[in-house]
């Protein structure tokens, strides 16, 4: 199972598209607010790439479907907080402050993201081509699939890799 720093570097990078929406509105100007986002940006993607190629080597178990839907539309309700820069403006000069501020609400979204386990939820694993599905087993258990297929047949069996007790990767 992915340790706290895993979990933080996943909501990381859900945020990259966020991170490059400030970077824009701030037209690159301000030091202090496009290298800690870079580096946030690369670092995160990074991590969540050796991420995924970890998970591919670890231990798989067998899931056999009884119950699927698609979830996928879950992504588009977390892309509301992408609003937030556009309340900031960066040209007043007290750019510290608003800077400050951005980084207390980024901090309460990721403490909520990574303990109430929504790593399923990030816009880039969209963009990578993975889907979430939920499913549940024949034994009546519930989890999010993490896949790169678009549908999931009710009866089949697939190979997962168990990364939270309620979230699979395949």
């Amino acid at each position: 199972m992915p340790s706290i720093l895993a979990k933080l570097m996943l909501f990381l990078s859900s945020y990259i598209p966020l991170f490059v929406v400030v970077m824009t509105l701030n037209k690159f100007e301000t030091k202090s607010v496009w290298i800690p986002f870079s580096i946030l940006s690369i670092a995160s993607f990074l991590s969540l790439v050796g991420f995924l190629k970890l998970a591919s080597t670890m231990t798989k178990k067998i899931f056999e479907v009884k119950d699927t839907s698609f979830k996928d539309s879950e992504s588009m309700s977390y892309l509301v907080s992408y609003i937030i820069p556009f309340m900031a403006d960066f040209s007043s000069g007290q750019e510290m402050f608003k800077n400050i501020a951005l980084g207390i609400v980024f901090l309460v979204i990721g403490t909520i993201y990574v303990k109430s386990g929504l790593i399923q939820i990030n816009p880039i694993l969209n963009l990578l081509g993975y889907h979430v599905h939920e499913i549940q087993n024949i034994s009546d258990e519930r989890f999010f699939l993490i896949s790169k297929r678009k549908s999931i047949l009710i009866g089949s069996k697939f190979h997962a890799v168990q990364i939270t007790p309620n979230i699979i990767l395949e």
